[in-house]
């Protein structure tokens, strides 16, 4: 509500499409609900990584990776954030590119190992699925990608 009093006060606000497409993100919302208030933000601030790269995560744990890649090819493009690595992968896993996920996983992985208090079940969950895509197996199942739904930040 707050985002949305914010927008009706003062509509050239990328941070704010962004905030409110994170906040509908976590409360469920579809990528293609949270996709106008993205697409609003890099309308105001093009090539936006962050709205870029919560497009690339949605439509991927959406499990439309076709959908997702372009987005997530921009974000690393414009802002190399390992962040974004990892969202890209998570595509490119889900397109059968597995080296290309395992590639993008790897830097998410050496990043975190770098990191003083990084998550370290975000760390062990990557190494698994590098493991297995190593081996020709697809870690992300439904249920899978239902949790990684709420470990987006």
């Amino acid at each position: 509500e707050d985002l949305a009093e914010a927008l009706s006060l003062e509509q050239s606000l990328p941070e704010a499409y962004l905030n409110r497409a994170y906040v509908h993100y976590r409360q469920g919302m579809s990528a293609s609900k949270v996709a106008p208030d993205l697409e609003q933000a890099l309308e105001l601030r093009p090539n936006y990584g962050a709205a870029l790269n919560l497009l690339c995560w949605a439509y991927g744990v959406e499990q439309q990776p076709e959908q997702a890649l372009p987005y997530c090819r921009q974000a690393v493009a414009v802002d190399p954030r390992p962040v974004y690595f990892d969202s890209r992968g998570l595509a490119y896993a889900q397109l059968g590119d597995h080296q290309a996920a395992i590639a993008d996983f790897q830097t998410f992985v050496t990043w975190l190992e770098q990191q003083p208090s990084a998550d370290q079940t975000q760390l062990s969950r990557r190494q698994v699925w590098i493991e297995l895509l190593q081996s020709g197996r697809n870690p992300f199942t439904p249920e899978l990608l239902a949790e990684l739904r709420h470990e987006f930040e």
